[in-house]
């Protein structure tokens, strides 16, 4: 796919190797920084030979992916089998800060692969799982309270905000059977 930037040059979508599984990446010419873009679900974006997506094309991170090309960020979109740390030593080689950014199961695999030594610039958490069996009816053996920080100042630089508009807010919640069930 190709795509046309505001500033009129055009980037294409293209396939690489990382991490032993074939991902996409979207290269702007002078980039700001890296996201690195892990899907939900059973992850498998089944990348074809030419920057094209087979797989998860209904997943909003896999849908709004030049959307961040269209802001400057190198982008690459992770297959499940995607080793994380080799993933983010191949997007800082091109740019740093590196950010990760997981969406519903796919946030146990950048858990996982931070866990065997993984370490992004940033990582953004979306509608979040607290273990594989978490959801509806699903019980789980997690903590009574599970502490989350909300902080925006490493992503300042990428998004350009002033220092008044970057903050860290922490929240704590309370968790029953893999829900949250109200504020600690």
């Amino acid at each position: 796919m190709l795509v046309l930037l505001a500033g009129g040059s055009a980037l294409a979508d293209e396939t690489v190797s990382v991490g032993g599984s074939r991902v996409i990446l979207i290269k702007p010419s002078a980039p700001r920084g890296s996201v690195i873009l892990m899907a939900g679900g059973d992850g498998n974006i089944r990348a074809g030979d030419h920057g094209d997506i087979h797989g998860k094309n209904g997943n909003q991170l896999v849908r709004t992916r030049h959307a961040y090309a269209a802001r400057g960020l190198a982008v690459l979109v992770a297959d499940a089998g995607t080793d994380l740390n080799s993933a983010v030593q191949y997007m800082a080689a091109i740019k740093r800060p590196v950010t990760v950014v997981a969406t519903s199961l796919g946030t146990i695999r950048a858990a996982r692969g931070i866990a065997n030594g993984a370490r992004p610039d940033a990582l953004v958490l979306t509608s979040g799982f607290l273990s594989q069996e978490s959801g509806v009816g699903a019980t789980t053996s997690c903590r009574s309270s599970v502490r989350r920080h909300h902080c925006r100042a490493r992503l300042s630089s990428i998004t350009r905000r002033t220092p008044a508009e970057t903050h860290c807010r922490p929240e704590s919640r309370r968790f029953s059977n893999g829900r949250a069930v109200g504020r600690a």
